[in-house]
């Protein structure tokens, strides 16, 4: 095998550990807000948007995602409630051209009343 083919070998082995290396530990936070966030959604029902809020901006901190108070939206509809956040995160998969990639974590959760509780 020619020295010109083991090289690019290796070049191209850096390249896609570089990418990982970039894409994974942003991923992986954005999973894991995703999953905060509707377990807020879950648990939230009866609490006020500023409460909500709070909660969440609490699951950024805590997870050093970069997302901005007034990103964080809080709906309800009925017995359903919404919580959507959007933020982007700047990734340099090639060294010297960075690339932001938009994460949107949404959830919503039904509030299911029982029937023998009192309205």
């Amino acid at each position: 095998m020619s020295t010109f083919r083991k090289l690019v070998k290796i070049l191209l082995f850096v390249f896609v550990v570089n990418a990982m290396y970039q894409f994974v530990p942003p991923y992986y936070r954005y999973v894991r807000f995703k999953d905060g966030v509707h377990e807020t959604a879950l648990f939230s029902q009866r609490v006020p948007d500023t409460a909500i809020v709070d909660r969440v901006m609490t699951l950024v901190d805590r997870l050093n995602v970069p997302v901005a108070r007034e990103s964080v939206f809080v709906q309800h509809e009925g017995a359903r409630i919404v919580i959507s956040v959007s933020y982007v995160e700047t990734m340099t998969f090639v060294p010297g051209r960075p690339y932001e990639w938009q994460f949107d974590a949404s959830a919503d959760a039904l509030h299911v009343r029982n029937p023998k509780e009192a309205p």
